[in-house]
């Protein structure tokens, strides 16, 4: 799990330092996003380490370790892709991250909260993730207007 989670944490660094050279405005927006993103990530990977091992050292160690992958990808696209970042690799790069988590969602985080068969309790995290990204993007375009 946390080899995966490694994993899947490089691009989200990736993507925020990437959309953070094309806008701050648009880095802010996705840095948020995945921060919002890795609390509940971070909790459930500890919540799964500690119910294995019973170690409070590990719980915390472990959700860590695979949170620095994200400055690890970030570094990797500020120092090793700079010069090769355009606009249209910035697009390009942000659609395919979107692809990718459209893909995790739709093929593991509906799959098992529908397997909870709390529907009223999926529908409502659900609904309040929309909200708050809705939120969270319409507070950066205010916030960019006044400036």
């Amino acid at each position: 799990l946390s080899i995966s989670l490694m994993a899947h944490n490089i691009p989200e660094g990736f993507a925020v330092a990437v959309s953070t050279m094309s806008g701050h405005w648009v880095g802010l927006t996705v840095c948020i996003a995945v921060a919002l993103h890795n609390i509940p990530e971070g909790l459930s990977l500890a919540v799964a380490t500690y119910d294995a091992t019973k170690s409070r050292w590990k719980a915390t160690l472990v959700p860590t370790v695979t949170g620095l992958a994200e400055p690890f990808g970030a570094l990797f696209a500020v120092f090793v892709l700079k010069a090769k970042v355009t606009e249209e690799l910035v697009s390009q790069l942000l659609v395919s991250v979107a692809g990718v988590m459209c893909c995790i969602a739709l093929s593991e985080l509906i799959p098992e909260a529908c397997s909870t068969r709390c529907w009223k309790t999926s529908a409502a995290g659900f609904s309040v993730g929309i909200l708050v990204m809705h939120l969270t993007h319409r507070a950066i375009e205010l916030a960019s207007e006044s400036e």
